[in-house]
C-alpha cells in the first residue's frame, strides 16, 4: 500500500504508475492533472503543432528540390559518382572509415581520368548504369592501412556485368600486369598471396 501525496489517500501499489520516484501521484490523480494541463496548454500546443508543420511542410518542398537536383546530377555526371563509390568502400574496408583528404588526394586521381580509364574498357553498347567497377584483386585482399591509392589504382580496376561481378564476388583475383603486383604485394595478407595472378 502507498499513499497518493495529491488526493491522500491509501491505495494499492498496482494504482500508481511504475516510477523511481518516492512521491509520485496515483494513477487517476495523474490522469486529472494532465487533462487540465493540456487544455490550459491546448492554444500553445496548437500554435506549435501549426509552426512545426510548416517548417516540415518547407523541409519536404526543400528536400524534393534537392533529390532532383541530384539526380540530375548523376545523369550528368555519372562517373563522378561511381569514383566516389569505389573510394568509399575502400575507406570502409581498409581506413577504419577515416578520410584525412580530399578523393582526389587519396584516389591518386581526377574523376575524369577514372571516367577516361573506365570508359575506355566499354563494350558497344555499354554505358554507366549497366556496368559494375570491379577491383581486379579485390578490397578484402588487402591488410588493413594499405594505402586507398594502390587499392584503388587504376590498374587494378575493371568493367564487368552486374551478373559478372556477383559471380566473382571475393572468391579470386584477375590477373594484373607485373609492374603493379611488386606494387602490391607486401600489402596483401599472407593467405591471399599465391592466389594473385600476375
Amino acid at each position: 500500500m502507498k499513499k497518493c501525496p495529491k488526493c491522500n489517500e491509501l491505495k494499492s501499489l498496482d494504482l500508481f504508475p511504475q516510477s523511481k520516484q518516492t512521491k509520485i501521484s496515483c494513477k487517476s490523480c495523474k490522469s486529472e492533472y494532465d487533462k487540465k494541463h493540456y487544455l490550459k496548454n491546448k492554444e500553445r500546443r496548437l500554435k506549435q503543432s501549426h509552426e512545426y508543420n510548416k517548417i516540415k511542410t518547407k523541409d519536404k518542398a526543400w528536400y524534393k528540390r534537392e533529390c532532383e537536383y541530384m539526380k540530375k546530377r548523376r545523369t550528368q555526371n555519372p562517373h563522378v559518382f561511381r569514383w566516389r563509390d569505389v573510394f568509399n568502400r575502400t575507406l570502409n574496408q581498409v581506413k577504419n572509415n577515416k578520410k584525412s583528404y580530399t578523393t582526389q588526394k587519396h584516389m591518386g586521381y581526377s574523376a575524369k581520368e577514372f571516367k577516361t580509364h573506365i570508359e575506355s574498357q566499354f563494350k558497344e553498347g555499354q554505358n554507366w548504369s549497366d556496368v559494375s567497377i570491379d577491383h581486379k584483386i579485390p578490397i578484402t585482399w588487402f591488410k588493413k592501412n594499405t594505402p586507398i591509392h594502390l587499392v584503388n589504382d587504376l590498374r587494378n580496376l575493371q568493367v564487368l556485368t552486374l551478373e559478372e561481378n556477383i559471380s566473382k564476388n571475393n572468391y579470386y583475383a584477375d590477373k594484373v600486369s607485373l609492374d603493379y603486383y611488386n606494387e602490391i604485394i607486401t600489402f596483401i595478407m599472407d593467405k591471399y598471396k599465391n592466389k594473385i595472378i600476375k
